[in-house]
């Protein structure tokens, strides 16, 4: 199952995560892994909220960093996916 722009994401249960300067550190806690977000997925992350859609997060993004809408929708669907992927949303 893939994320889509009506999907609405949250961060899993068993992800813990701190913020460190401008990225975001996260372990898994159920499989002992830990993975680093650059600045860019660390706002993404920030941005998860539960009830919000993901076309949201795509559209303060956008705004945020003054990027062309098209592209960031289809940067942040993929990066999603990928922590999707993970267990981690």
């Amino acid at each position: 199952m893939s994320v889509g722009l009506h999907s609405s994401v949250a961060h899993s249960e068993t992800i813990v995560f701190t913020q460190l300067d401008d990225t975001v550190v996260m372990m898994d806690l159920e499989e002992g892994q830990y993975y680093e977000l650059d600045p860019v997925g660390a706002r993404i992350w920030a941005l998860i909220e539960p009830g919000l859609r993901v076309a949201e997060v795509c559209e303060a993004l956008a705004a945020e960093y003054d990027g062309d809408p098209g592209t960031c929708r289809d940067d942040v669907l993929a990066f999603l996916d990928e922590l999707h992927g993970l267990g981690a949303v």
